[in-house]
């Protein structure tokens, strides 16, 4: 039995994290503390909000699709789309 309990213990050792973390950052403006969020971006990557699409199924696609840095995600959602320089 503890021959069994040493082989699991290393197989969960090696096993690859399943649980994602994704921190959303909203921005806010001063008289619009809650932005209807159409926008989501994650360095070069970009997502616009469907029509008809809930901000939480929005959000959801954007977590998923997400290219994810040691399982952790981060996105930068705002009302508009804010053009880089």
């Amino acid at each position: 039995m503890q021959r069994l309990d040493q082989r699991i213990t290393a197989l969960e050792a090696v096993q690859p994290r399943t649980a994602f973390m994704t921190i959303v950052y909203t921005i806010v403006e001063p008289g619009n503390l809650h932005p209807d969020c159409n926008h989501i971006e994650s360095g070069e990557q970009q997502w616009t909000r469907q029509p008809l699409e809930t901000e939480k199924a929005f959000i959801d696609r954007a977590s998923g699709e997400v290219t994810r840095n040691h399982s952790i995600a981060q996105l930068t959602a705002s009302e508009v789309h804010h053009a880089t320089h």
